[in-house]
């Protein structure tokens, strides 16, 4: 019998070790997400000042995801569920405001690292005794 906690008796891993590899995975990802979206927090040259519906659209994105994906390091499921809730709440304002939901891809692709931290959250819980 092996005293590698890595393998099981198949010789496949373990699935803690997968699921700690998934979250680095995710957290390696969600930083280069957290520079990306600094870009768009203090990158900005605007002028004049924001109307309400702009602050509004700015405080569910990128200022929710970014919120949220901090969150997630120390509450991966709190953390994540933020970060989800304030891309389906920009979505639904830009549906309420412009009268389409769907904002592309992109957007939603931003959303993959707090989904998998959300995800490997709820796995361990789900593993404890």
């Amino acid at each position: 019998m092996s005293t590698n906690n890595r393998s099981s008796l198949s010789g496949t891993p373990d699935p803690p070790f997968l699921l700690s590899v998934v979250r680095w995975m995710a957290r390696i990802a969600s930083l280069g997400l957290l520079a990306f979206l600094a870009l768009f927090i203090f990158g900005g040259r605007e002028t004049g000042i924001p109307t309400g519906t702009q602050v509004i659209s700015f405080f569910l994105f990128p200022i929710g995801l970014t919120a949220g994906t901090l969150w997630a390091w120390r509450d991966e499921v709190r953390g994540g569920g933020v970060a989800l809730v304030s891309l389906a709440a920009f979505h639904l304002w830009a549906a309420v405001v412009h009268g389409r939901l769907w904002q592309g891809p992109f957007v939603l692709i931003l959303g993959l690292p707090a989904l998998v931290l959300l995800l490997c959250g709820i796995a361990e819980r789900r593993a404890r005794p």
